[in-house]
């Protein structure tokens, strides 16, 4: 059977080419193919790469004094399906399908931590708000919880609004 050896180098060098140069390192007498230059995945699969993790659409912060007279962050979205972007957004990779849905409109973070309430409707008077996203933030697992931020659709703060 004939030597492996001098394949077995060339396999070698293929792994660690050296510089500019067309040998391996410490073989001489094995030429190594050069290397072409890296290049920029397609746009598709850099879409599509990206499409796994939610984004977050375009957004307007305002403060907002709320019925308790409290100043209090919202952020307003043009459209429902802006609303269910910020949804995802905040639920993070996999969305809201990784939450466990606890009732109607409300899902709870994997470690029982976050909130988020998607209401696509809005509550009636006397809540009177339009259709919105709430993130919550629990203190300890499981207790009480405070609302982070609330997002709404422009135009549609209140409830009956279109």
């Amino acid at each position: 059977m004939a030597d492996d050896k001098p394949l077995q180098q060339f396999y070698e060098a293929l792994k660690h080419p050296v510089g500019a140069s067309n040998h391996a390192a410490g073989h001489p007498d094995v030429c190594v193919p050069p290397q072409k230059p890296a290049q920029a995945p397609p746009l598709q699969a850099i879409s599509q790469e990206k499409s796994l993790a939610p984004t977050m659409p375009d957004v307007e912060i305002i403060e907002h004094l709320n019925s308790n007279g409290k100043l209090v962050l919202r952020g307003l979205v043009n459209n429902e399906d802006d609303l269910l972007r910020v949804a995802e957004y905040h639920a993070g990779e996999g969305g809201l399908d990784k939450w466990k849905k606890m009732k109607p409109d409300f899902w709870e973070s994997p470690d029982g931590m976050r909130e988020i309430e998607w209401n696509p409707q809005g509550h009636p008077p006397p809540m009177n708000e339009g259709p919105h996203v709430t993130i919550r933030q629990r203190v300890t697992p499981k207790g009480r919880q405070q609302a982070q931020i609330k997002y709404f659709i422009r135009g549609q703060e209140q409830w009956g609004r279109k």
